[in-house]
């Protein structure tokens, strides 16, 4: 196999994961806050495993900003293969319930932040939250630009047009 053909045939593998967003569940939902949860997989040792990933909106004590994060389970390691490409995709589902949803008729902010990790793979999680930040219009968002590195977390701002 030619590194072009490897090429290839990874980009395709990106795109069709892009295009299969798990299926997700909402299990809370009130006024200032919303929380979601689907199960991942991924090939830890060669073999098959699954987490839990959770994702929540909430709003920022008497305003009209929310915040959004994730979590992966116990294992935190889907993100560092394919998987992270279909957890992404399936995270812009969830902020296309939430960003339809009656909580967000008053939405002015909405900020993301996006922890870094440290080691050789910081970088390339940056690039991937970047990445995920520029998706956003996709699900009605427009990007406003990060406000920068704090606690180890990238913060990402975004307003509904």
């Amino acid at each position: 196999v030619c590194s072009s053909d490897l090429f290839i045939n990874t980009y395709m593998r990106l795109f069709e994961l892009f295009d299969k967003p798990y299926q997700f569940t909402k299990y809370a939902s009130g006024a200032n806050k919303l929380a979601y949860a689907f199960e991942s997989t991924y090939t830890k040792d060669g073999q098959e495993a699954k987490d839990i990933v959770q994702a929540e909106c909430h709003r920022v004590k008497d305003t009209n900003n929310w915040h959004f994060g994730f979590h992966i389970g116990k294992s935190g390691q889907a993100t560092g293969n394919f998987d992270a490409i279909r957890i992404f995709a399936t995270l812009l589902e969830v902020l296309k319930d939430f960003l339809n949803s009656p909580h967000t008729r008053t939405l002015e902010n909405l900020y993301f932040g996006a922890e870094l990790g440290t080691g050789p793979n910081a970088m390339s999680r940056i690039k991937l939250y970047d990445r995920f930040a520029k998706k956003m219009p996709s699900v009605g968002l427009e990007y406003q630009g990060d406000g920068g590195i704090q606690d180890g977390k990238k913060y990402y701002h975004f307003i509904k047009p």
